[in-house]
């Protein structure tokens, strides 16, 4: 196949292509950013926070952390309208404390849901509120930085993530190297990998191919020597992607189908699909 026609093809299927990866990397990102315990209160340590292992409907009502542990169930079953309606109330919760930092957390979340939902302006306003708190904070909220600056980068992420299925793919990049950026503060290599594979997206809706080539062969670097993960599979399917569009298609067939052998050792389906949408 010439380097025109993959390119054609390219464009062909760009939009569903990625309809699918904004999906995958949303999905990725509340991985990580869901998985992480809400942040203790300034002065207070983990070690003080419990949690009961059967909680009425009203403490839970009552306290935002468990709110945004029941957002979190509901987002991973796909339950993104519950998720949404169970982060507004821990948003609020937390924003009755004073506590900005987890509001900011929660307030990401809750963008993704509402992308989930297709519902833009509410997606959009969220990620903007979060930021916005994120980068009003002063040096006494800021006590535990590595924390902070992680979470910033995060949140970056996701307006990346927003910004590319809005078709504002030049917004995207942007936002997306402020990311890789914000993680090398903090020498966190799985979020510059993130990130990265993140950034090849805008140049590919772009049209920049040999530019997503050269940053993903950054990347693989990195991901061949890891052990198999979800990131290593979007990596490597990505990667594969790039080679094919600038018409190397026997290395792209190889990295491909090394994507979709992790992705079926790991048991992804959407992983799956993804290396079978790009082997065709």
């Amino acid at each position: 196949m010439s380097v025109c026609n993959a390119a054609q093809r390219w464009n062909s299927l760009k939009w569903q292509f990625l309809k699918y990866v904004c999906l995958g990397v949303c999905a990725a990102l509340a991985a990580i950013f869901l998985s992480q315990k809400a942040l203790p209160a300034a002065g207070i340590s983990n070690a003080t926070v419990t949690y009961p292992e059967v909680a009425t409907a009203q403490a839970i009502a009552d306290n935002p952390v468990q709110l945004t542990e029941s957002g979190k169930g509901h987002f991973q079953a796909g339950q993104f309208a519950a998720a949404a309606q169970a982060w507004q109330q821990a948003t609020q919760g937390f924003a009755e404390r004073g506590d900005r930092l987890n509001q900011a957390a929660v307030l990401s979340n809750l963008a993704l849901a509402y992308q989930q939902l297709g519902q833009w302006a509410e997606a959009n306003a969220a990620i903007a509120e979060s930021l916005k708190l994120l980068k009003s904070q002063d040096s006494g909220v800021r006590s535990q930085e590595t924390s902070w600056i992680k979470l910033l980068a995060q949140t970056l992420n996701i307006q990346g993530s927003l910004q590319l299925g809005q078709g504002q793919a030049e917004q995207a990049l942007s936002t997306w190297q402020k990311a890789t950026a914000t993680y090398r503060r903090v020498e966190d290599p799985t979020g510059v990998t993130r990130s990265l594979i993140n950034q090849t997206q805008a140049y590919r809706a772009l049209g920049l191919y040999p530019r997503a080539k050269s940053t993903l062969a950054e990347v693989n670097q990195t991901l061949q020597q890891q052990p198999d993960s979800l990131l290593k599979a979007a990596g490597l399917v990505n990667f594969g992607d790039a080679l094919r569009l600038v018409g190397e298609l026997e290395e792209s067939e190889n990295v491909l189908n090394q994507s979709l052998e992790i992705a079926q050792r790991l048991q992804s389906s959407p992983d799956i699909a993804l290396a079978l949408l790009s082997l065709g």
